[in-house]
């Protein structure tokens, strides 16, 4: 009964821990997989814990072939203990739109003693085309 005690804590702690790991600074590259030749873009989250534990998230990158930065709102669904659906709601800055909204399926791991986010993403909307590809952020 003891033991079996304890692993019931260990397992409730080791999750717990887990799934506060999402709030911080997230920064890596997309790459995409229709291009004819290799194109990573710089790309990163801010992922911020509201008080009734929603999170606020907001995704920047540079503008595909120049220095402009856009940013966006981010909707995220959690899909498990160790996977999360991100989408761009809406163009924070610059004002004017630009690019396409996009839609990520991330897995939250641990490489090398640090969180990752590893997974996919593609163009939100069909009318921006097909365009897909990979990502991976690595937490500040």
């Amino acid at each position: 009964m003891k033991s079996l005690s304890i692993l019931a804590i260990t397992f409730l702690f080791s999750s717990h821990s887990f799934s506060q790991s999402l709030e911080g600074e997230w920064k890596g590259s997309f790459k995409g997989e229709e291009y004819f030749y290799d194109l990573s873009t710089p790309f990163g989250l801010h992922i911020s814990l509201n008080k009734d534990s929603t999170y606020k998230i907001y995704s920047y990158s540079l503008f595909r072939g120049t220095d402009v930065t856009v940013v966006s709102k981010v909707a995220c669904r959690i899909i498990g203990a160790d996977s999360i659906y991100l989408e761009e709601t809406k163009q924070v800055k610059p004002k004017k739109e630009q690019g396409c909204p996009q839609k990520f399926f991330l897995a939250i791991k641990n490489k090398n003693g640090k969180m990752v986010l590893e997974g996919n993403w593609a163009m939100r909307d069909k009318s921006c085309g097909n365009e897909t590809g990979t990502v991976l952020l690595t937490k500040q």
